[in-house]
């Protein structure tokens, strides 16, 4: 089956929105171990093709993308995902005191509506700055930060995404916690997590990766290639339905409920 037409990558991943997700739990702290701190800067990409039986304006699932973040206490962490209302969202919040401190930026309402059943990328940046306006949020090359805010103090983000031993996920939240109607329904591929603020040029460049159409292309061909911690679903030949490799590092992921048919290999 071919369920990506025109796209150059040659393997995807198919979560179907109910159980199946991946995970893995990096060790410890900053940006570099995929637990950033509230001053460092990272940013997080994506290929999505979000699917959903509904049509857009009953959508009621929200579609994580990527996520860190505590599932006790303040829920400090990090969160990226295709909100129900059709909004691209990133929020990034670090526990201090027990008070969760944080700054968050989205697109406006239905933004991502126009992709159902479509290929496009979602990437998520923030520059350290422990301010909203260090966030943005973009689709397909393009920023789209609609909206932005704080919450609590951003200037006492200090202390990382989370307690040890919660997982960073792809098409979940951490741990998997929630339901089937916290879970990506769709496609998903060269999913990065960068150690820097991806500029716009570079942002437009990852979506231009693949000269002759919008597609991932050869990812260390990118320019900021070197400030790239973990890429997962990039086309490695030993990603199996138990274990989804980095490609860049060593934060190997293991699937929940994934099966070998939802690993599909696209003809060119």
């Amino acid at each position: 089956m071919t369920f990506r037409p025109g796209h150059r990558q040659k393997k995807a991943i198919f979560l179907d929105g109910t159980s199946d997700y991946l995970s893995v739990t990096p060790t410890g702290t900053g940006a570099a171990n995929i637990n950033p701190n509230g001053d460092e800067a990272f940013s997080v990409s994506a290929w999505v093709r979000p699917q959903n039986n509904f049509t857009a304006s009953t959508l009621t699932k929200t579609h994580p993308i990527f996520n860190r973040h505590r599932t006790t206490g303040s829920w400090a962490g990090l969160y990226f995902r295709l909100f129900e209302d059709g909004t691209v969202n990133f929020s990034f919040s670090t526990d201090y005191g027990g008070a969760s401190n944080g700054v968050d930026a989205k697109s406006g309402a239905g933004a991502w509506y126009g992709q159902i059943n479509e290929w496009g990328l979602y990437v998520a940046t923030y520059d350290g700055s422990e301010t909203s306006a260090g966030c943005y949020v973009y689709q397909n090359g393009v920023d789209v930060s609609e909206t932005r805010g704080t919450t609590g103090t951003p200037a006492n983000m200090s202390d990382g995404t989370g307690t040890a031993g919660n997982s960073a996920a792809i098409g979940a939240y951490s741990n998997g916690w929630g339901s089937s109607t916290t879970r990506l329904e769709g496609g998903i591929c060269g999913v990065g997590f960068w150690s820097a603020a991806l500029t716009p040029a570079q942002v437009e460049e990852l979506y231009f990766q693949n000269a002759a159409l919008p597609s991932p292309g050869k990812i260390s061909d990118h320019s900021a290639y070197s400030s790239l911690v973990a890429y997962w679903i990039g086309d490695d030949p030993s990603d199996t339905s138990s274990t989804i490799q980095d490609t860049k590092g060593s934060n190997n992921m293991a699937s929940t409920s994934l099966t070998s048919g939802q690993l599909f290999a696209v003809k060119t």
